[in-house]
């Protein structure tokens, strides 16, 4: 019986964690990410504005690394793009 509360318990803690982290991964570190892949800018270097949403679920935003500044967006199915418009 002990053993079986404590196992339990452990599901309990790891659920928890699981749910946690999976908070960690926030809008703007995923618009980073996005940027990262359609650029050639370092992720440490990637700053996010305009980050929105539109009600058919694409996102976009206004990403600025190394001097350039690029219009992105990424759909529901997971394809992004990234276009630079620098002045």
């Amino acid at each position: 019986m002990d053993k079986m509360k404590t196992i339990v318990r452990s599901l309990i803690y790891i659920a928890a964690l699981i749910l946690g982290l999976s908070g960690c991964l926030t809008h703007s570190n995923m618009a980073k990410q996005m940027t990262v892949l359609n650029t050639d800018c370092d992720m440490k270097d990637v700053s996010i504005t305009d980050e929105r949403e539109d009600l058919n679920s694409t996102r976009n935003w206004t990403a600025e690394c190394n001097g350039r500044k690029y219009q992105c967006n990424s759909h529901e199915d997971g394809y992004s793009e990234c276009y630079d418009i620098t002045e």
